[in-house]
């Protein structure tokens, strides 16, 4: 499992993933930092900090000879509980497959789990809900590659002001932090809503060949400019916006290239819905491009724990 990023938290999250499988028990020494440098691509000193922290947490403790060593209580308890339950389910699964001579454990196991996945995939437990379908089902696609768990996704539209479209076997509706309080009703039912963290994605911006600095934000609805608008500036992108709402898209975007408003580090963001319905040479132009938001790299924890994995998803998996 390597970390794909060099940084304190990423380094942390993926040795309390191996803590928490039981890779790394009560008692064993933690890769040198030296060794981790070399096989996780982090520097020593990121290496060292996350230790540091797990240290704090009360989950290791450095030795002098031997290093940086998991220790037992309750802090490592409450990381591993889940696997000691996975491990006692698999007991009692594995014992009732074995009263079968001609099933193999394993065999059966992945059968099971493919069937489950189907279930899954017809009555989801976890959807998420956007204003738009596009952002919505990308998001949705990304859970499903990073996490291998199917997860449903709806507009606000496609759900309606009640939410009967909603399916009954959905616990958790994943959203953005701007669309949360569209989401009340659902919360005063007993569905868990989780706002999940964004970051725009880099593509947003390799069109235009510049380090962009500033952002016309073109929409016809004032509601759908808001919410984008609170989503970058979540994001923590330091960027100069200027929205805009006008009734003719193409028209605006030809005055503003036309007329020369927009600075040679200035580039016109519309949403994926608008910008698919825009003439092809606009779609081309290298000054005008979607706005395309990820999942955080650092929300992926919360985000399976949203939907019920039993452990936190690692940087890098």
């Amino acid at each position: 499992m390597l970390v794909n990023r060099n940084t304190v938290d990423g380094v942390l999250l993926h040795v309390l993933y191996e803590i928490a499988t039981g890779h790394w028990r009560e008692g064993q020494v933690l890769p040198s930092v030296r060794r981790a440098e070399a096989e996780w691509g982090a520097s020593r000193l990121t290496v060292l900090k996350a230790y540091q922290k797990l240290a704090e947490m009360g989950m290791a403790e450095s030795k002098p000879r031997s290093g940086y060593v998991v220790v037992g209580g309750q802090a490592l308890e409450r990381v591993c509980r889940n696997r000691y339950l996975m491990e006692g389910l698999y007991e009692e699964v594995s014992k009732r497959i074995q009263v079968h001579e001609d099933l193999s454990v394993l065999g059966a196991l992945r059968y099971l789990t493919r069937l489950a996945e189907q279930q899954y995939a017809r009555s989801p437990e976890a959807v998420f809900v956007e204003s738009s379908v596009i952002q919505a089902g990308k998001h949705a696609s990304e859970i499903r590659e990073r996490l291998q768990v199917p997860v449903g996704h709806y507009s606000f539209e496609q759900l309606g002001s009640d939410f009967r479209s909603l399916p009954r076997s959905v616990k958790t509706v994943l959203t953005t932090a701007s669309s949360l309080p569209r989401l009340e009703p659902l919360a005063k039912r007993g569905i868990r809503i989780e706002a999940v963290p964004l970051e725009i994605s880099p593509k947003t911006f390799q069109s235009s060949g510049v380090d962009v600095r500033e952002a016309w934000l073109l929409d016809t609805s004032e509601e759908e400019i808001v919410g984008l608008m609170n989503d970058i500036e979540a994001s923590g992108r330091s960027i100069s916006l200027r929205p805009k709402i006008v009734s003719d898209v193409e028209e605006e975007i030809h005055r503003l290239l036309d007329a020369r408003h927009i600075s040679p580090r200035s580039l016109i963001l519309l949403r994926p819905e608008l910008w698919g319905s825009i003439h092809s040479a606009l779609r081309e132009h290298s000054r005008v491009a979607p706005i395309d938001f990820e999942i955080d790299e650092q929300a992926w924890s919360q985000v399976s724990d949203a939907i019920g994995m039993p452990f936190p998803s690692p940087i890098g998996l």
